[in-house]
């Protein structure tokens, strides 16, 4: 059986005294009061860490991290600047540099709003943007554009999204996104799920949350209780590597697996965070292990500041090349591209028509081409 590790409640106690011991350290609450959010926090925990032109990058992209993850990237046992958990939610400088490929919306979902905190990109699926507020902030957030807002849906809001849904009868499926869903008041959750999954044409609801990785802890009898009364439920994790995965994550797993609800995970390939064959698949087998399938590993999606991590798709190509055979096939996700305006493109060599260091051409689910660059 694999053997998990647990956070340290030792090094807890050195970097958040009275934490461990008083009870606040299981307190999701208590992890989101104490999250992290300027330079000089920062460098209590990692010293010596270059931070140099961080408070301006601050200024434009907040930063926000979790004591739970910020214990994780001091386990891993990295330097800050090699740290893979740290890279994730740590500002960089480069993230105010222009690069003319990189939007801050690509998918142009402030547009593609047909009802207010809906985006449709598909026939059959929606989005519902519930809430611009995470646990922490990922570097390479596809919602970036959203963190400057204050998004929080309330009932009148639930109203108008299934008004929308009764006379939109082609969607079945109705994806719960944010920011972090799993932070709405739990009262409200129910009520949404309740209301989307009454109208007669909506079969499955998905739940995106990267919660399990940021903040476990929020994976208790409340959000279980709502979660169990309503199916079909699935959840879509976010693991990017296989060091953010403790036991406190496999408990939070059992409880939602208890709750009836399906997991399956999503990561995104990044530079010096999993992009080798040994990381992934460590991740992925680790994943498995935990009663989670691997789902998608997405090229990083054309967001503006992200070019430090963005890793490219002859590297994604070759760790999927070198996994397939050498482990199980149930642990094998599809490798995609998310195309601003063709959806998820699987790469394999049916949906590429040409490939060079410079662009490729791909072909969508319609059978129309799109030149990708970056």
């Amino acid at each position: 059986m694999l053997k998990l590790k647990t956070i340290d409640r030792d090094l807890i106690e050195k970097f958040f005294p009275g934490a461990a011991g008083s009870g606040e350290w299981d307190d999701y609450r208590w992890h989101l009061r104490s999250a992290v959010r300027d330079v000089e926090s920062l460098k209590r925990f990692f010293t010596g860490m270059e931070t140099a032109g961080l408070e301006d990058v601050i200024k434009k992209f907040p930063m926000m991290i979790t004591p739970h993850f910020i214990m994780l990237a001091i386990s891993a046992g990295y330097e800050a600047a090699e740290n893979p958990i740290l890279k994730q939610v740590l500002p960089d400088k480069r993230e105010l540099e222009h690069d003319p490929i990189l939007k801050l919306d690509p998918f142009r979902e402030q547009e593609r709003t047909p009802a207010e905190c809906v985006v449709k990109r598909y026939p059959d699926r929606v989005v519902v943007v519930t809430t611009s507020r995470c646990a922490s902030l990922c570097r390479y957030c596809t919602r970036k554009w959203n963190w400057s807002e204050n998004i929080g849906i309330n009932e009148s809001n639930i109203d108008n999204i299934v008004s929308y849904l009764n006379r939109t009868p082609e969607v079945r499926e109705v994806i719960i996104s944010g920011g972090e869903p799993l932070l709405l008041d739990p009262d409200l959750l129910d009520r949404l799920l309740s209301q989307i999954l009454a109208v007669d044409h909506v079969e499955v609801v998905r739940i995106g949350s990267r919660m399990l990785s940021f903040l476990p802890q929020r994976i208790n009898g409340e959000i279980t209780d709502v979660l169990s009364r309503h199916k079909p439920v699935w959840i879509v994790t976010h693991f990017n590597h296989p060091d953010e995965i403790t036991s406190e994550t496999e408990m939070a797993v059992d409880r939602l697996i208890r709750a009836g609800v399906v997991l399956c995970n999503q990561s995104v390939l990044l530079r010096g965070v999993n992009d080798n064959t040994a990381v992934m698949k460590r991740l992925l087998n680790t994943l498995q292990a935990i009663r989670i399938k691997p789902y998608y590993i997405f090229q990083g999606d054309l967001i503006e500041g992200t070019a430090h991590l963005r890793s490219s798709v002859r590297t994604g190509l070759g760790i999927m090349e070198a996994l397939r055979g050498n482990t199980g096939g149930i642990c094998l996700p599809y490798y995609v591209i998310d195309l601003p305006d063709g959806g998820k493109v699987p790469i394999l060599p049916e949906y590429i028509k040409t490939i060079n260091d410079d662009y490729m051409v791909l072909i969508n689910y319609e059978g129309k081409e799109f030149v990708y660059k970056g």
